[in-house]
């Protein structure tokens, strides 16, 4: 089965104890932010959907998605605290999934985030 970026979407707000609505909300608060850029960041990641659908479902464009998946991928990079973040949520939307138990969905994620940074 195939994952969605409105099941991540869920699985982030669950996650971060927020409402979908704050994340597709225009504020700026630091929390608010970071799961939106981990939501981009996944969605654009496990899934094969178009950026402009995964900005689409938070009211966003496709370059904010974009700018949100290169931040995350630098990140990722730097902090173990965003490394856990991806991996426990990664984990909970494979948990969710009948997900091939071959496939570790996070080494997929931080290949694709080695992509953009070559």
């Amino acid at each position: 089965m195939k994952i969605t970026p409105e099941e991540i979407l869920s699985i982030v707000s669950d996650y971060y104890n927020l409402n979908i609505s704050q994340i597709q909300s225009e504020t700026r608060k630091a929390k608010i932010v970071y799961a939106r850029h981990i939501y981009n960041y996944l969605a654009k990641t496990l899934t094969i959907e178009k950026t402009e659908y995964i900005g689409l479902l938070i009211k966003k464009d496709r370059t904010t998605v974009l700018h949100s998946v290169k931040k995350i991928s630098n990140e990722i990079q730097l902090y173990s605290d965003i490394v856990n973040d991806v991996f426990l949520l990664t984990e909970r939307i494979s948990e969710n999934k009948l997900v091939i138990k071959d496939i570790d969905l996070l080494q997929l994620s931080i290949n694709y985030t080695k992509s953009f940074l070559n």
